[in-house]
């Protein structure tokens, strides 16, 4: 039975550097870790989403099958956040000189083996202020609450059935 790593310095260190930095580092400290990470906090099983510009070269490769995420990758559970979130520079994916750019919203299910971290769940189960008491940045902690955020694990497929051009 894997040991909960929750309460761990390490598991502090690498969710605040995700937060804060979109670390990929981190990212593959966390998932090394999912295994001491309670089922609760991994286990999300309704649509996520991400908002983000992208270029043709995503276009096509998720139109004519699909588009793999090269590495782990921050999804909501609220598509208003997504939207917001669609013309941020860390969500631009491709060529940031390509003449062609599509603003999207993906919208997946995604399985509970992709999950790293249900942020969001453990922001609030573990509360605001107690995480603030045992020495997590206040900042990351309400970012993490108010964008309900998901890390998901890189090797995530997208097919054209997943997403929607905005604009």
């Amino acid at each position: 039975m894997p040991i909960n790593i929750i309460g761990t310095e390490k598991f502090q260190t690498n969710l605040e550097r995700w937060l804060l930095k979109n670390d990929q580092g981190a990212g593959d400290t966390l998932f090394q870790m999912k295994g001491g990470i309670p089922l609760v906090f991994r286990n999300y099983s309704k649509k996520l989403y991400r908002g983000m510009t992208v270029d043709d070269a995503f276009i096509e490769k998720a139109y004519n099958g699909r588009y793999t995420f090269d590495r782990h990758t921050a999804w909501t559970k609220d598509i208003k956040i997504a939207r917001k979130f669609i013309d941020d520079p860390a969500y631009m994916l491709g060529n940031a000189s390509s003449s062609t750019k599509y603003k999207i919203i993906i919208t997946k299910v995604v399985a509970q083996r992709d999950i790293i971290l249900d942020i969001d769940s453990f922001v609030t189960f573990m509360g605001i202020k107690q995480l603030e008491m045992i020495g997590y940045d206040e900042t990351n902690v309400r970012m993490a609450a108010n964008e309900k955020e998901v890390l998901v694990s890189r090797g995530l497929s997208v097919t054209r059935a997943d997403y929607n051009i905005i604009s």
